[in-house]
């Protein structure tokens, strides 16, 4: 009775690690999939249109230029006057490009006048479908507006419950992206920050609004996610290698236990390298001209102390607040997992072949009923499935050093060494 409640206990935490798992690694991908630009809050002096345009102007003319969209959120009615529909919704207007602020079937440019962008459900509320492009709605203040495309990540202004896909946002909230054809006034500025976009030049296009280097940089979040992730998959690797460490330095001096047992270190580290997908790269931010440039250190320390000062101390808005939230959902997720996985790992331990096979059997068909279940597109492609070998390989490794347990380090393993007069080494000859 108490082996079967321990079996049993051993497959809820299992499950348990699975879908906690699963849910970290999705959630992160979708922040992935977020614009990582910077944002600038302009609450305390926001910009007119014709700001908006000047510095616009001024920033073509710079040797590196900063892309930026300006814009502003409020609360408001859309209507399809067709069907005499009407609705609330979170409307955004945007000087600039849409794809610096959220996904869709198509961006918004800046030459789009008058065209927008709706989520899923406020275009099914509206017209019943999602193939609405080229149908016209107006808002609350009568401007027409021709619908351009579908958001596929609309909920990460309202601090939806979803951040892609579509999906109702936190209370039902719906949402526009409109590009409009009138003066409008933004109280927040998303800049690009790609490849070519350094701290640096942002640092400097917040200077220029007069914002002294207040700043949220996105990438941010997902660093702060990815460090987590990492953090993760340290833990259940060094919950594989550790033991067999233990192992190396307890049979240290026996030759034969010792290259055993650093062979299987080496192979265990390199198969979870390649399942669990850790890529060590330093960022080129770290990569001085010479190692030996103690100044760059200083320089580069204060630099990042500082990013993240303003990262940490700045007032975050609503496009912030979802990335937040997403990341602080990956942080929980990865320590849930790292908890469920070590009582996992205690309950579960096989002593025979039979029940290593069961276990086994057992894993592969959770992680197909989770991954199935919760829907997971982004672990279901080829490049990312590796990561379901981690378990697996988790529990052959604890079966294995189970196994051998005792018999590297028995003098029975090991051949006897033999003494001059060809007695064993350590026998008392018989006189």
């Amino acid at each position: 009775m108490r082996a079967a409640g321990r079996q049993i206990m051993a497959g809820l935490l299992l499950a348990a690690v699975l879908i906690c798992l699963t849910y970290t690694l999705d959630t992160a991908s979708r922040l992935k999939t977020l614009p990582q630009t910077v944002v600038f809050d302009l609450r305390e002096k926001p910009l007119t249109q014709q700001e908006i345009d000047n510095l616009r102007e001024a920033e073509n003319k710079r040797e590196m230029p900063v892309l930026f969209t300006a814009w502003s959120q409020r609360k408001g009615t859309l209507a399809y006057p067709e069907l005499n529909r009407e609705t609330t919704a979170d409307l955004v207007y945007i000087n600039g490009d849409s794809n610096l602020l959220t996904a869709g079937t198509n961006i918004l440019t800046e030459d789009m006048k008058n065209g927008c962008l709706l989520s899923e459900d406020l275009a099914l509320d509206l017209f019943g479908s999602t193939q609405v492009i080229g149908e016209k709605i107006k808002t609350d203040d009568e401007s027409e507006y021709t619908v351009q495309g579908i958001l596929t990540e609309g909920e990460s202004l309202t601090g939806g419950e979803k951040l892609a896909g579509g999906g109702k946002s936190a209370g039902g909230e719906k949402l526009a992206v409109l590009q409009a054809d009138k003066n409008i006034t933004a109280d927040q500025i998303s800049a690009a920050a790609g490849e070519e976009q350094t701290d640096e030049n942002a640092s400097e296009f917040a200077m220029r609004l007069g914002l002294d280097d207040e700043m949220v940089p996105m990438q941010k979040y997902s660093d702060l996610a990815g460090a987590a992730i990492s953090l993760l998959l340290v833990l259940i690797g060094g919950s594989m290698i550790l033991p067999w460490l233990a192992e190396l330095i307890r049979c240290r001096k026996q030759p034969f236990a010792a290259v055993f047992c650093l062979g299987l270190i080496l192979l265990i580290s390199l198969i979870f390298g390649k399942v669990s997908g850790i890529e060590l790269k330093i960022p080129e931010s770290m990569i001085p001209t010479r190692w030996s440039d103690f100044e760059f250190w200083g320089e580069w320390y204060r630099r990042s102390v500082k990013s993240w000062k303003s990262f940490l101390y700045v007032q975050k808005t609503g496009i912030q607040a979802v990335y937040a939230d997403c990341a602080a959902a990956v942080v929980v997720g990865s320590l849930l997992t790292g908890i469920c996985y070590l009582l996992w790992r205690k309950v579960c331990r096989p002593e025979t072949l039979r029940s290593f096979y069961l276990w086994l059997l057992t894993t592969v068909i959770l992680e197909f009923i989770v991954m199935i279940r919760m829907g997971n597109a982004t672990l279901q492609q080829t490049d990312s499935r590796m990561i379901w070998l981690l378990l697996p390989l988790c529990f052959t490794t604890a079966f294995v050093r189970g196994q051998l347990t005792g018999k590297l380090t028995s003098p029975e393993s090991h051949p006897k060494l033999e003494n001059k007069s060809g007695a064993a080494a350590g026998s008392v000859e018989d006189t």
